[in-house]
């Protein structure tokens, strides 16, 4: 069963609210993490005040250079890395309803907004593009929703067969089809929608990213949408491609995106060296 926490806006101090057990995260192999110890105070303010160690170092700098907006900070306080990268950069963009920030692999850190990150191979759909995450503010909360309802509808676009049902462990059933290249393999946990899809080149991984995402977020804390959230997915790559990045072995890549609604906000999250590590950035979230 998934695990949520209080809405991202909630009041300060609240605790954190789950159904289930209290066992503690599953281990993430294979990575190294840019993280700072958890603060126990956040202000939120138009102000952006903020305990600064709170995060990690990048963090920090790019926030600071986020300009005027709606949209409420928030930022990760964990930032799951393979062993392949060596230092962390980040670009920004910024306007009166949005904010989004990108990072990549560099070999040193270079300043935020260095002009080197937008030429190749950095740009966010370059190879050394390691993730990103925003918000953006809406007209009201019935458009925030609306837009993510369309997304979570779209997670079966690349169906080709009927549906079946699958065990994903932990109790969780879910739903599978043939996609084409591979397998789609759905299901709802609460107000998140969640999505994966494989190749048949994954090898092993076709039913593996699937099963390890049921596991993790039965354990996890996710940020609770006030509305929906969704969680899509990808394994592709296969058994004499490994990369370094990859938490599953004979998978080249795992990439995810996670978006939830809070109200009129809505918050983006993705990860495009390892699936897992989206997802921990995603439940270290906090606000800015």
């Amino acid at each position: 069963m998934l695990r949520v926490g209080k809405p991202t806006f909630a009041l300060l101090g609240a605790i954190a609210l789950s159904a289930c057990s209290s066992a503690k995260p599953a281990a993430h192999t294979g990575t190294t993490s840019t993280s700072a110890a958890p603060s126990t105070t956040f202000v939120h303010s138009s102000t952006s005040t903020t305990i600064a160690s709170a995060f990690p170092s990048v963090v920090t700098a790019a926030m600071k250079s986020i300009g005027s907006t709606k949209a409420p900070l928030v930022a990760p306080r964990d930032i799951p890395l393979p062993p392949s990268v060596i230092a962390l950069s980040a670009t920004t963009t910024s306007n009166s309803t949005s904010w989004s920030i990108d990072l990549y692999a560099t070999p040193i850190p270079l300043a935020v907004n260095d002009p080197s990150l937008s030429k190749p191979p950095y740009g966010p759909s370059g190879p050394s593009h390691v993730g990103t995450f925003g918000a953006s503010q809406s007209s009201s909360a019935a458009s925030a929703t609306a837009a993510l309802d369309a997304q979570a509808a779209n997670l079966d676009h690349d169906c080709r067969s009927q549906l079946s049902p699958v065990s994903l462990g932990v109790g969780i059933s879910a739903q599978r089809c043939a996609n084409g290249t591979g397998t789609t393999f759905l299901w709802t946990e609460g107000d998140w929608h969640i999505g994966v899809d494989t190749s048949n080149s994954a090898g092993p991984a076709d039913t593996q990213l699937a099963n390890q995402i049921a596991s993790y977020l039965h354990t996890a804390y996710l940020p609770a949408p006030s509305s929906v959230g969704v969680i899509a997915a990808t394994a592709t790559g296969g058994p004499q491609a490994t990369s370094p990045s990859s938490t599953i072995p004979g998978t080249a890549t795992t990439t995810v995106t996670i978006d939830w609604a809070v109200g009129a906000t809505t918050l983006h999250f993705s990860d495009d060296l390892d699936a897992l590590g989206g997802l921990r950035m995603a439940v270290s979230e906090a606000p800015y």
